[in-house]
């Protein structure tokens, strides 16, 4: 058990015979070195050299007598202090790290080539499992097994997932996903994978197993372009064979979404009541309120109108241009009715 315990200082740079040494010294010291040749099994050449690094590393000291004698230094002070160092050192690390990213950020998006299929499955896992508030997905049944319990998991914990399935999805496999919008495309398409806008994977499949592979993305536009042509593309031509019931709150982050879900629950007589966060005329708004209709012009705008105490706001995406607000998050927290 105590061999185990010194093992541990490996973690602190120290090599076999360093510890061996360091822990006899610890143990039964002080020591000459001869006696610590027998006490640690360390072959007598490499004694000294041995103790030299550890003096080095500040773990022992020698005594200033003829007889030189060498002891182990407080363990808790000594190795303590070096943990509050490697601490300070690691902060420091990530201070220029963060300083510096920054502005490599904002040149450099970040693109990544995933290849086989274990590796792709593996990051559709890490960015569903990542998801705060909004899942968007189109998955063939194959992925759609591998990553179900992640996705299960997400709507436990109250993502708002919306998802196309193919036509090679029975319905036993669609029965794992209430509580989110389900879809069914009558053809196939690629497989994407959204979340929370901020980061998308693109399934590139072109028939051959050697040639799949995917697109890992953070960067905006192409977060923007990609959730659009799974609107256009993959949402918009398919039929809805889940709609999620009305369990809030509810959070998009994504306008085509938003505007499609306020279109599906909103009524004469039944309204919504929601909390937007967003840009307004370059500021941070907040707004709570209820929301009255929705607007759609395809291929122009995706639009949603929210009545606060003083004013009607128009929202939009979070790029929005001729909406009054620019949409970073829409939570629906329950029904208001007329």
């Amino acid at each position: 058990m105590a061999s185990d315990v010194f093992d541990s200082l490996k973690k602190f740079g120290l090599t076999p015979y360093e510890i061996k040494a360091y822990k006899s010294l610890l143990l039964y010291g002080p020591l000459t070195p001869m006696e610590a040749v027998n006490m640690a099994g360390i072959p007598q050449p490499r004694i000294y050299d041995v103790i030299r690094k550890l003096m080095d590393k500040g773990l022992i000291e020698m005594s200033p007598d003829r007889k030189k004698l060498y002891r182990a230094k407080e363990v808790q002070a000594t190795l303590g202090r070096k943990i509050e160092e490697m601490s300070s050192d690691v902060d420091e690390i990530s201070k220029e790290i963060a300083k510096t990213a920054s502005g490599v950020r904002e040149q450099t998006p970040y693109l990544w080539l995933i290849q086989s299929e274990t590796k792709v499955r593996s990051e559709i896992r890490r960015l569903i499992d990542s998801t705060n508030d909004e899942l968007i997905l189109s998955l063939k049944t194959e992925s759609l097994k591998a990553v179900r319990k992640n996705i299960v998991s997400a709507i436990e914990r109250g993502v708002t997932v919306a998802m196309v399935v193919f036509p090679d999805t029975d319905e036993k496999v669609v029965s794992n996903f209430q509580g989110a919008f389900v879809k069914r495309r009558k053809g196939f398409a690629s497989e994407v994978a959204i979340s929370d806008r901020n980061n998308a994977l693109i399934r590139i499949d072109n028939g051959s197993l050697s040639n799949n592979y995917a697109i890992s993305v953070d960067e905006d536009e192409i977060i923007h372009i990609t959730s659009y042509y799974f609107y256009h593309t993959i949402w918009g031509p398919s039929e809805f064979i889940i709609m999620r019931d009305d369990n809030y709150p509810m959070r998009v982050r994504t306008s085509w979404l938003a505007c499609d879900i306020i279109a599906h629950n909103i009524t004469p007589e039944k309204q919504l009541r929601a909390k937007v966060t967003g840009r307004y005329k370059g500021k941070s708004i907040k707004i709570n309120g209820t929301i009255c209709k929705s607007e759609v012009e395809t291929g122009f705008r995706h639009s949603f109108y929210i009545q606060s105490k003083t004013k009607e706001y128009s929202v939009g995406g979070k790029s929005a241009r001729i909406e009054d607000v620019a949409m970073e998050i829409l939570e629906i927290v329950g029904e208001s009715t007329t």
